[in-house]
């Protein structure tokens, strides 16, 4: 049964985000519980956004050159099961090592392309495309915990290869790629190219930025939390209460893209991003600011994201979206993110939260202040 690119794309977001669903909260203490060194469980953690620091590039290359991104999401959706299974074969830190670098690198390979086709298909209703991925991820987190509950951590790495498997089989519904011009025989202009106007690049850089500013977000608030005396049930209920308020803007986004430039909605989410963090430093013991905070998430993720991809889908033609996606990941969820964690670990033993958090803060007023005064629509031109 053929459907439409709209659902189409819908279903693989939600098998895609279910999967984060599960490894974010679930496969940490589950590499924990077979014997791992705290160290060796960072390692392999730190595969998903190193994962994200050149193949989406390279593939976004490869889909713009060849027309065939639907076929290399396809691919990259299978060769991710295969490296899952590898890291499953034998409960070594090599083999899990290999599998897991393996099943990262084609899984984070794949979203970009599924972005730059789901922009083309459904352009301004993107937000409510998207939703399903967050939807699939409170779906899955919450079904794991009961089936964790019921048997035991153990269960984890099937669950997670259950999802890949679905991920796989739902590929085959993937829209086409991006109609272009561009055949085989004509050279692609460089994606260095279009980084000759200096707003482009500080575009790029505010994405940098507010990711740099999440790291510490998803590496220690859970840890945070606890140490300021949150239960494990507290803990769980905030950051379900951030992905809920994720999807109630990713439903409503495209209202606000109707209304308000995609660049003003892009500072909204870096001032956003601003004062949340900033609560979390200095008043993490304040558990109804905790809350209200968690609120701000739709909009330093969802909002952030949405006017990212808007931006990229107007600034570049249709022969690079694949390799601008490709770039927006490896700038933000894998550089940015990567040394925003690794910042807030060295720097956590100083003062906790505060001195994690603090960093974050600063990093998206930098991008706000960029966002407002060095990225102007009316200097930006790309020809299309």
């Amino acid at each position: 049964m053929a459907l439409s690119p709209a659902t189409a794309a819908a279903v693989f977001y939600f098998f895609y985000f279910s999967i984060v669903g599960v490894i974010s909260p679930y496969f940490g203490p589950y590499l924990k519980s077979l014997g791992f060194s705290s160290w060796s469980v960072a390692v392999l953690l730190a595969l998903s956004p190193l994962s994200r620091l050149g193949p989406p590039v390279l593939w976004g290359l490869l889909a713009d050159r060849t027309g065939q991104g639907r076929q290399l999401i396809q691919l990259a959706s299978v060769l991710s099961l295969l490296g899952f299974l590898f890291a499953l074969w034998r409960q070594d830190f090599w083999f899990m090592f290999l599998g897991l670098a393996v099943m990262q690198i084609f899984w984070a390979a794949a979203l970009p392309l599924m972005e730059a086709i789901t922009l083309h298909h459904v352009g301004a209703r993107y937000g409510q495309i998207r939703v399903w991925g967050s939807i699939g991820f409170v779906v899955a987190s919450l079904s794991a915990a009961a089936v964790i509950e019921w048997f035991d951590l153990s269960v984890v790495p099937w669950v997670i290869l259950a999802m890949l498997f679905a991920l796989a089989a739902v590929s085959v519904l993937v829209p086409p790629w991006v109609k272009t011009s561009h055949t085989a025989d004509i050279p692609l202009r460089p994606i260095s190219s279009f980084f000759r106007q200096r707003p482009i690049i500080w575009l790029f850089v505010c994405f940098f930025l507010m990711a740099f500013a999440h790291g510490p977000y998803y590496s220690f608030y859970s840890i945070g939390l606890a140490e300021h005396g949150y239960s494990p049930l507290q803990i769980g209920g905030l950051w379900n209460l951030g992905v809920l308020a994720e999807i109630a803007l990713f439903w409503w986004v495209a209202h606000l893209s109707q209304r308000y430039d995609s660049l003003d909605l892009l500072r909204c989410s870096l001032l956003v991003a601003l004062l949340r963090f900033a609560c979390i430093a200095i008043w993490p013991e304040q558990g109804w600011l905790m809350a209200v905070m968690q609120l701000g998430h739709a909009f330093t993720f969802a909002l952030h994201h949405q006017a990212a991809l808007a931006l990229i889908h107007r600034y570049f033609p249709a022969y690079a979206q694949g390799r601008a996606q490709g770039l927006y990941i490896m700038m933000s969820f894998g550089l940015g993110g990567s040394l925003g964690g690794l910042l807030a670990g060295a720097m956590w033993e100083w003062q906790g939260m505060l001195s994690a958090f603090l960093p974050a803060a600063a990093a998206a007023g930098v991008a706000y202040l960029l966002a407002c005064y060095a990225i102007k629509p009316s200097v930006v031109s790309v020809n299309n």
